[in-house]
């Protein structure tokens, strides 16, 4: 058997009962609802894809640029090369002339090695100036009895023609360190 059904009676009026859309409106407004909602991606997709070939064609513009400047400077390629050519022949005759310099006296790195390899215990050097064939020195010692030791020891080498203290001087009377000066001539 089968089972009853409720029965449906509606007493109210029908401008209070509840209105049916029909079928075909449902499937429209659903049907419409999945494009829309398809449709909001694929223009989203589409701009990104829009704002990625403009900023390509703006790369694009810029290398035919480069390349339009890359040929342009072609052009002046004979020019820097002359250039380079005549700063090639300086060079040569800028080296040989130090060549004839060394072979005169002694060299400046020579004088500038035994400034430091002469340095005795108890002095700190703190800065050395060349000025041509003049060194200055600068630095300080542990004691005033250390720096003329420092002098002798450069005059000692005969690499120097004249060296003497400039200053000595104890900026702390409390302690015994004095800071010095030295010019040493080649």
């Amino acid at each position: 058997m089968s089972e009853p059904r409720p029965l449906d009676i509606n007493i109210l009026p029908e401008i209070y009962q509840p209105s049916r859309l029909p079928r075909w409106v449902v499937i429209g407004l659903v049907t419409g609802g999945l494009l829309l909602l398809g449709l909001v991606p694929t223009y989203a997709t589409l701009r990104v894809i829009q704002t990625r070939t403009a900023v390509l064609e703006i790369r694009r513009a810029e290398t035919e640029l480069a390349l339009d400047r890359g040929q342009i400077n072609r052009e002046d390629l004979a020019a820097i090369e002359e250039e380079i050519a005549e700063t090639r022949e300086k060079l040569e005759s800028i080296r040989d002339k130090l060549e004839d310099v060394d072979q005169d006296g002694p060299s400046r790195s020579e004088g500038l090695g035994i400034i430091i390899n002469t340095v005795a215990a108890g002095i700190e050097l703190t800065t050395i100036y060349q000025e041509e064939d003049l060194f200055t020195i600068e630095g300080t010692a542990a004691n005033p009895d250390v720096v003329p030791s420092y002098v002798d020891a450069l005059w000692s080498t005969r690499i120097f023609t004249s060296v003497h203290a400039v200053s000595i001087v104890n900026p702390e009377p409390e302690t015994a360190e004095v800071a010095f000066t030295i010019e040493a001539a080649q």
